[in-house]
């Protein structure tokens, strides 16, 4: 019998670990996530964590080994009207398989996001793998996308599936695609028109079937103009946009996202959670937050864990800006 996850404003979402190696490791630099590793085909869950709300939303239920999880837009907290918008339109999205390109600063989110166009849509069941292209290299960059067969090059002692085969049913998620390097970009391209790839040092195409996600700090309109992009790539990438813009532009979310990130890291540490006084407050929204949503959280879990008090003050955020007054 499958059992309810309860879920609190923070709770845990199951990251992707496989037992195979694909070649691929994703990390979405800036976002402050765990890093995940695309090792295989078969996989298990393992903890890590997203944000959770309390809007009553119908949630989308995943079942993972015997544990049903349900995935509701009300996990993008926020009063604004970006936030409002923003769980209409993830809730739109997800149900199609669109090419979505989430566009926003460091620390802004765009992994979570993407995240949750995953676990919305009818892909939740299968993988989502991430690939950082800041981390590929013209002698990885093959074998990392589409895999390898053994003895394709010098060091290849066995085989791999690459990230399009190990996400095929699921999501595959560049990270920093305005970071691709132009030279594979044609490669891409086929990849995506196509929906085939051959492994290097393989002879036969094989069929795929991905939804892609693509997160950039930049509009890739101006990195077309900037010719760090294909254009005839554009249309592969980029069927729906999504905007994040810096916390400081959307001021009225920084209360529920405060009061969730310190309900997660009492959760953690097994401790009832902290308060946050009047003053503690008005600290918060005064403040530039240039990590975005990334510094936040971590500025609550380093006044949560720092306190001697059960309500927070603003002499409890007094490092904040220390970086900037340097």
């Amino acid at each position: 019998m499958d059992q309810k996850l309860s879920r609190p404003f923070f709770q845990s979402l199951l990251l992707v670990h496989y037992n195979k190696s694909t070649g691929c490791t994703g990390r979405d630099a800036g976002e402050q996530w765990p890093e995940k590793e695309c090792l295989g085909a078969t996989y298990q869950p393992r903890a890590g964590r997203i944000s959770s709300g309390a809007l009553p939303q119908a949630p989308v239920s995943i079942n993972f080994l015997g544990v049903l999880l349900s995935r509701s837009v009300d996990e993008i907290l926020g009063a604004s009207n970006w936030a409002e918008e923003t769980r209409h339109r993830v809730a739109q999205i997800a149900r199609h398989r669109y090419s979505v390109v989430i566009t926003g600063p460091p620390g802004s989110g765009k992994r979570f996001v993407a995240d949750m166009l995953h676990g919305l849509s009818p892909r939740a069941d299968r993988p989502f793998i991430p690939v950082d292209c800041s981390l590929l290299s013209e002698n990885t960059f093959a074998s990392q996308l589409f895999g390898h067969e053994p003895g394709a090059f010098a060091a290849a002692q066995g085989g791999t599936l690459g990230c399009f085969r190990a996400a095929d049913g699921g999501t595959l998620f560049l990270g920093r695609v305005e970071l691709l390097p132009l030279e594979f970009q044609p490669l891409l391209l086929d990849a995506l028109k196509t929906r085939r790839i051959t492994p290097l040092g393989g002879s036969k195409a094989v069929a795929i079937d991905v939804r892609l996600i693509c997160s950039s700090l930049s509009d890739l309109q101006k990195e077309i103009q900037r010719r760090h992009l294909l254009p005839e790539l554009y249309p592969q990438l980029d069927s729906v946009s999504l905007t994040i813009p810096p916390l400081a532009d959307r001021a009225e979310d920084i209360e529920l996202l405060a009061r969730s990130f310190l309900a997660t890291v009492a959760a953690e540490y097994g401790e009832l959670p902290r308060r946050l006084g009047a003053d503690a407050m008005r600290r918060l929204l005064s403040y530039s937050w240039p990590g975005n949503v990334a510094e936040l959280r971590s500025a609550l879990e380093r006044a949560a864990l720092m306190a001697e008090r059960d309500l927070l003050t603003a002499a409890d955020f007094s490092f904040l800006g220390e970086e900037e007054n340097r």
